[in-house]
């Protein structure tokens, strides 16, 4: 019974930290828009992004390789580094 109830606990817990929204935080001031960086994510997934837009809120509009255009907010990444 106990374990059945920490895991519901534990399972509760994360759906609620990939479901709710992620709080804005402030760009850093050397992220430039035309400069290309490398994105680290959790699981030590990283890729090339070059900086399109910024919006104060914390996210960036970037483009990959492949020119595909998304918004990344920054409070899901764990480094960036300038690659240009």
């Amino acid at each position: 019974m106990l374990r059945r109830l920490l895991f519901s606990v534990a399972v509760t817990l994360y759906l609620l930290s990939v479901s709710l929204p992620a709080r804005a935080v402030e760009v850093p001031p050397f992220i430039q828009v035309g400069k290309t960086y490398l994105i680290s994510w959790g699981g030590g997934n990283a890729n090339g992004y070059t900086v399109r837009e910024i919006d104060k809120s914390g996210w960036i509009k970037v483009s990959e390789s492949s020119n595909e255009i998304v918004w990344v907010n920054l409070e899901h990444v764990i480094k960036i580094q300038p690659l240009k």
